[in-house]
């Protein structure tokens, strides 16, 4: 069903309220359209232990079965990882002392 789990991207000069998958309302002047993307151009990524239970009886059928591991994006952790931990450290107003324990490494 089209619109049922979506996300979205927001213009942030049309957008005066979101909610986290839709826009609200715009702001004086803005239209508020919605363009879909067909499921064949874009893939939805949502990471979480199991489905919502409104979908548990179709989660293993309909998504659990296209689970794919991409590695691809492996190349540039340590550097994220590494630019994470100082923005982190500015942050708290602080530095971070111990490394972040990354569960593939």
């Amino acid at each position: 069903m089209q619109g049922a789990y979506a996300k979205c991207f927001h213009s942030t000069r049309a957008v005066k309220t979101l909610h986290n998958h839709s826009a609200l309302s715009a702001v004086a002047g803005a239209s508020r359209r919605t363009k879909w993307v067909p499921k064949n151009l874009a893939k939805l990524h949502h990471y979480r232990k199991d489905c919502v239970a409104e979908l548990r009886e179709v989660c293993q059928e309909k998504y659990k079965n296209e689970t794919v591991e991409d590695k691809t994006l492996w190349k540039y952790r340590e550097e994220v990882v590494k630019r994470t931990e100082r923005a982190l450290g500015i942050l708290n107003g602080t530095r971070l002392e111990k490394q972040l324990t990354l569960p593939w490494v």
